[in-house]
């Protein structure tokens, strides 16, 4: 269920308008293998982002509530850029339903920055989401 909320996620993301907050932060729409990785990341040499699901609590006995999680890892080519592009997502997707019944909702107030890689050449910074599935 995880790996197919996270590919749900993706689709979403490459939908949104060039307008929209995210796509606007980060200077480009998001193209799936170009911009946008599920699982992990190719090598590009472009500011990118990567939906990294893992598992959440374990199922509710009744079955009708589970939850799976996502990490958000950016890489950026500044840490400014960093910072408004994590918050554009924790603004745009905190508290909403993407696939079903699914809604997604921000662990964290805004993007914690883990520090530069590939000679200080990008910032990479993470955002976690927890994914609620209700059956009713």
């Amino acid at each position: 269920m995880t790996a197919i909320i996270a590919d749900r996620l993706a689709s979403y993301l490459t939908g949104l308008s060039a307008t929209s907050e995210i796509p606007t932060a980060l200077g480009t729409r998001l193209v799936a293998t170009t911009n946008l990785f599920v699982g992990f990341e190719v090598y590009t040499s472009v500011d990118s982002i990567t939906l990294i699901p893992y598992p959440g609590s374990p199922p509710n006995k009744d079955g009708y509530r589970q939850e799976s999680s996502v990490q958000i890892r950016l890489k950026t080519s500044t840490t400014e850029k960093a910072m408004k592009v994590g918050q554009a997502i924790v603004n745009h997707l905190h508290m909403r339903q993407i696939s079903g019944k699914a809604r997604i909702q921000a662990l964290n107030s805004g993007p914690l920055v883990l520090g530069r890689i590939e000679g200080e050449e990008w910032c990479i910074s993470t955002v976690n989401f927890s994914i609620k599935h209700f059956k009713v």
